[in-house]
Parts: C-alpha cells; structure tokens; sequence
C-alpha cells in the first residue's frame, strides 16, 4: 500500500482539459486517503463548472478551490497546498501535458532514495522553441549560480512533503524554483526523467518574452551559495587592476596632473553629471510611459540615483534590481515589466556606446578611413532603426512596426532618442572639460569614441563594478593616441571620481529618505 498523497493541479482557462485529467487520475484517486485538488484561478471558460463537475463525482476524493480573483500560478499553487490534507503533495499541470502514468516512478524514487522532494524532469519536451530555449537558458544560470545539478528546476510535476511548503514565505515568482529553495535549506531533491506530452486542447498561458526576464530577476536575487565566493575573486582582480596600474606610473606626475584640476571645476563636473541623471531618469519615466505606467519625475529620480549609487558600490548589477524596485512600490505592477522598463532603458544607453564604439574600434585598429567612415554611418543609423521599426511591450512582447501599423509606432521612444542624444553629448562635453583640464591633448570626438568603447567593456561583469579594467582600458586606448600614460591615469581616475562617485552622496540621501510605504505610483495610466 503507497503512502497517501494530495494531487495539486493549478487551473486557468482549461475548461476541455479538466475532464480527461479526472478521468486519467481516477486509478489513482481510487486508492485509499488519495485526494486531488483542483484550484480554479478565476477561469471565464467554463473551468469552474468542469471542476464542480469533478467534486459531484468523487466528493469524497475530490476538492475545489476557486480564487476570487485571477492571481497567477503561485497563489493557486499556495492556495492547493493549504487544502491538502496528506503528508505527500504533488503538483502537475492541468494542461495534459505532464503524464499521471509517472507518479509511482516519482514515489518509487521518494522512496529509494530517502529524498523529501522529486522533481520530474521533462525530456523531449513538446513546446515551441521559444519556450524551450529560455528554460535551458535558466537552468543553466541555476546550475551555475547556486552550484545544484537540476537540468530541470521549473518543471511543474513535482512530488515533495507537505511541511516543505507550510511555513514557505514566496516572493513574487519564487515557486519556479523551489527545487532550489529546498536545497539551499539542507533537503534532498533528487530528479525523475519524464517525458512531456503534446498539449492537445487550449493554448499555452505562459508565452510572454517578458516572464522569462521575470525569472530571471528571481534567479539573480536569490540567495546564492557561491555569492560570496564569485564577489571576491571579482573584487581582488579590481585591486590587482587598479595596482599594477598605478605602479607603472609616476606617481608624482598622476598627482600633480589632479591637482591642477581647481576645486570649482570638479565640483561644476559633479553638478552637471546630476543634470545629465535627470535627462536619462525623464528618458526612463518615457519609456514607462509607452507602457501606460505612471510614475512622477521625482520618483524617476530618486530611483536613478539609488541606482546608480548601487551599481558604483556593489559588485552585481544591484542599480538595475533597484530601480524596478522603486516602480514595483505602491502599484499593481508585474515584476516582470518593472524589470523589462529597466532592461530597455539600459539598451537606449548600449546602443548610443555601440553607434560611438564601433568607429572607435576601426579607427583604433589603424583601419582605412573609409572603413571608420562606414562604421561610423552604421553605428549612429543603427539606434534610430531599431527604435523605429521596433514596438516594446510588455503584454504584447517585442514586435516589428510594419508599414500598415505605423499609427501604434510608440511616439514617446523617439522622445526617449531624443533624451539620450542629449545626456551623450552633455556627458561628452563634460568628460572632454575634464580632459583638458588634466592636459590630455586629445580632440572630443577621439575622446568621445574612446569613452564609448570603456563604457561597453565596464559592462561586462569581470571586475567588482567595472572597477580596474575601466581604468586599464581607457589608459591603453589613450596610448594608442599619442597620450602619456601618467595624463591618462590621471584623467581616467578623475574621470572616475566625477561621473560614478559624484552621485552616490544623493543617492544614499534618496535612498535613506525613501517613504516606507511607497508612494501611490505607478499606476497604469487612465488613458
């Protein structure tokens, strides 16, 4: 006789569904103390109907919740889980597509293996492309993330002991990845391989590009084992960086160059890269606009400036979680979109580097002039395109502007193009300031490329906050153009001090001052 368990299986518009799913776990239910639970996430296809259906059939067996609201899988999930009434839960789709004809291979496995969770792992999987791809994607950063050897975390056949979940306290999105919560709390997990099946009624309610960058956002937020370990690596190659760096220098020389920087000049330079935070924070509350979530320029700001303040001090990209932090507070926002404004606001700025970086390269690589030339017309047409013949959403996803759908051309991004050109050529300018006034000779437009492409390479997460390798590269590319590598460390540190440090004073000032509660933004647009 097999231990008892209560089947678990979250419900949305799978009205054609619910019926062969009860039939195909009638053997099962048959069996003493089983029970199946179906929770109703406020279906308006007839799913509540089939489920009553069900529970007239086999009331003793069967059980029905229905949410008042449509509130996603989790709450279905938390909301089976607290009518379940046996030590063993399991969880399965209600889209036919995970097999019953698994469950004694997941007992069986609970058993031998002594585990307090088995996940079934879906091999050959049935689903497009464009589902599968971002999964492997996921599992591969969890694998290397939290160390744990899941090929597949967020499958929804799951067989574990109930007190896993009683006192489980989930974040917006964690259920994906509770294989991994498990195993970070000191649990076995161990996994089944199943095979999918193909989905013959209904369709897919989980296909929007945006809820993979959801995921993500949980991956990168969790606690990882190897968090530690992964920052001081990253942190003592800065050091080194920024060592060996300042070594070969004259010392005297890097000094003397700041210090004839006056006073009134680095303090100017601070209060501008303040204006040109202000221009990209109008440019983001833009981009929010496009997706009908208001949310007021201070508010705008004051998320800028935690962010930036983050991303200068921590070693993983903390400004960009922020920021969607600030937009979550106070509206009924899905994480997912608050993340995605981020994300595109954060591209305006990788193409604007791009279209600068690529000349930069071919002039630095010692090209033809026409080959710069065409790099260069390439590089500044690259930005308006994709801006123009792009439409971003988060309900309707990443879509192509044909010539017929010109009227749904989002306006407010080329006001966002429009933001960026200015912030560019405002911090530009007051980089070039800079250059001249540590006696850099060295024309804007060289300086202008050079900083593109030491922009682009401080993205890539190598050192603790672009730290070091910023430095390294700006006073290798200066090099090439003739300038004395004493002038270039010195303009690359005060460069440094001015555009990165200058705003964490504010910013730890708006983030202390913070309302606890949030504000009453964002809220989606009435219009």
């Amino acid at each position: 006789m097999t231990t008892p368990v209560s089947i678990v299986v979250p419900i949305f518009e799978e009205a054609e569904n619910v019926a062969p799913l009860f039939e195909q776990l009638r053997p099962y239910l048959a069996r003493p103390g089983w029970q199946l639970v179906l929770v109703d996430d406020h279906s308006e296809d007839g799913s509540a109907e089939a489920i009553r259906a069900c529970v007239a059939a086999m009331p003793e067996c069967v059980t029905g919740v229905f949410l008042p609201t449509h509130q996603g899988k989790q709450a279905a999930l938390v909301a089976g889980w607290r009518a379940c009434r046996n030590e063993l839960v399991l969880t399965m789709d209600g889209d036919l597509q995970d097999d019953p004809a698994y469950i004694d291979a997941l007992l069986e496995a609970m058993r031998t293996s002594e585990a307090d969770a088995v996940v079934g792992a879906r091999r050959h999987r049935a689903e497009p492309i464009t589902k599968v791809l971002p999964s492997r994607v996921l599992n591969a950063l969890v694998r290397r993330r939290f160390d744990v050897p899941f090929t597949d975390v967020n499958s929804p056949f799951r067989l574990f002991r109930r007190s896993l979940v009683e006192e489980a306290t989930l974040r917006d999105s964690e259920f994906r990845f509770l294989p991994v919560l498990w195993t970070l709390a000191g649990h076995r997990v161990v996994e089944v391989p199943v095979v999918q099946r193909l989905r013959i009624h209904g369709v897919s309610k989980f296909r929007s590009p945006w809820r993979f960058l959801e995921a993500l956002f949980v991956v990168l937020t969790l606690p990882g084992r190897s968090r530690r370990k992964k920052m001081w690596p990253r942190l003592a190659v800065s050091c080194a960086l920024l060592a060996l760096t300042c070594l070969t220098m004259d010392t005297e020389r890097v000094m003397q160059a700041l210090s004839v920087v006056p006073l009134g000049t680095w303090l100017l330079l601070a209060v501008a890269n303040l204006a040109v935070l202000m221009v990209r924070a109008a440019r983001w509350r833009s981009i929010l606009a496009t997706w009908d979530i208001a949310i007021s320029f201070r508010r705008a700001l004051r998320a800028y400036l935690v962010g930036v303040t983050l991303g200068s001090i921590t070693p993983m990209r903390a400004g960009t979680f922020a920021r969607a932090a600030f937009v979550l507070q106070g509206g009924r926002v899905r994480l997912s979109t608050a993340l995605g404004s981020v994300l595109v606001d954060r591209g305006f700025d990788l193409l604007a580097l791009g279209a600068l970086a690529l000349p930069a390269f071919a002039h630095l690589a010692t090209s033809p002039g026409w080959l710069t030339g065409i790099a260069g017309a390439g590089g500044l047409l690259a930005m308006p395109t994709v801006v123009g013949v792009v439409r971003l959403h988060p309900d309707v996803g990443v879509k192509a502007v044909t010539p017929r759908s010109r009227s749904i051309l989002p306006k407010a991004l080329w006001g966002s193009l429009t933001y960026t050109l200015i912030a560019y050529t405002l911090f530009f300018t007051l980089a070039w300031l800079l250059a001249r006034r540590t006696g850099l000779d060295v024309g804007p437009l060289e300086l202008t490329c050079v900083l593109a492409v030491v922009n682009v390479l401080a993205v890539a997460p190598v050192t603790f906050a672009g730290l070091g390798a910023r430095e390294v590269a700006m006073v290798a590319l200066l090099g090439r153009l003739g300038v004395d590598a004493a002038d270039a460390l010195s303009f690359s540190l005060g460069y440094t001090l001015t555009f990165y440090v200058a705003p964490v004073l504010p910013g730890l000032v708006a983030w202390l001052t913070q309302p606890a509660g949030g504000e009453s933004e964002p809220e989606r647009s009435k219009s």
